[in-house]
């Protein structure tokens, strides 16, 4: 099985004798009201993304669809205009092809708001590939696998204009693993790590070069992946070099929050 993202898009594309399947995560549905509580008024989402994805399955003509987690944006509760969100993008994805929900840590009662038809997991395997949105220690079978797919961090990269001013930019991240740290939990081998951008636009990342941040997640938090050799991809595939290699570029003011 090969996994590879798909140029132009904050998704991946994996394909081998198990089938084809279109990999997204981090849509938060519903994160529009966030922001607007915020101040920041900001068009609809649900109906772009939705687009985004349904254009994905018309080109790509997958086996499958997999949500890698965070479908919804509000917890611990969901009010009833994001229930009716959640509900009309799995319905009417599912209508063109299999989807499988991998459930990240917002995605609380999603079962309430999904159709019968969408099939929902805590992790996933397709063939050789080991998926899970990454809020959580993974399975151990998950470990074993030759790559492992990850969400949850919303990964991006610090970048300096013309002018000296900092861009933020989406990114992928692919990883080893730290065989000392990862021992003390899984047995060998260990899989390739990697970590997927958030699929909506509007979703604040955490910068792998900005200085005192870390990325989220027990894999990271615990030092089990090799992040200063991670090798890092902006979403139209260019290649940046290594997360030590990139300039340390201070971070914005203001926490990030998952």
């Amino acid at each position: 099985m090969t996994v590879e993202p798909v140029a132009g898009e904050r998704a991946l594309e994996i394909s081998g004798p198990a089938g084809r399947y279109i990999v997204a995560a981090d849509l938060h549905v519903g994160i529009e009201e966030q922001l607007a509580r915020c101040g920041f008024r900001v068009p609809d989402q649900t109906d772009r993304n939705l687009e985004r994805l349904r254009r994905l399955v018309d080109e790509r003509k997958p086996s499958g669809l997999v949500l890698l987690g965070d479908v919804k944006h509000q917890v611990p509760y969901a009010e009833r205009w994001e229930k009716r969100k959640v509900f009309r993008l799995l319905d009417e994805l599912s209508a063109l092809v299999p989807v499988t929900v991998v459930s990240g840590n917002h995605d609380g009662g999603i079962g309430t708001m999904a159709p019968g038809r969408v099939r929902r997991v805590g992790s996933l395997v397709l063939g050789s590939i080991g998926l899970v949105h990454g809020h959580a220690w993974p399975p151990e079978r998950l470990m074993r696998c030759k790559t492992l797919v990850l969400a949850h961090a919303h990964p991006s990269v610090l970048l300096c204009d013309e002018r000296g001013r900092p861009v933020t930019e989406a990114c992928w991240l692919r990883a080893g693993i730290v065989g000392r740290k990862a021992k003390e939990r899984y047995g060998p081998p260990f899989p390739e790590i990697v970590l997927m951008p958030a699929f909506t636009d509007l979703r604040g990342g955490f910068p792998v070069n900005g200085r005192g941040g870390r990325l989220l997640g027990p894999l990271f938090r615990n030092g089990l992946v090799d992040v200063p050799r991670a090798r890092v991809y902006l979403t139209d595939g260019t290649f940046l070099g290594c997360v030590r290699d990139l300039l340390p570029v201070p971070s914005p003011a203001g926490r990030y929050r998952m």
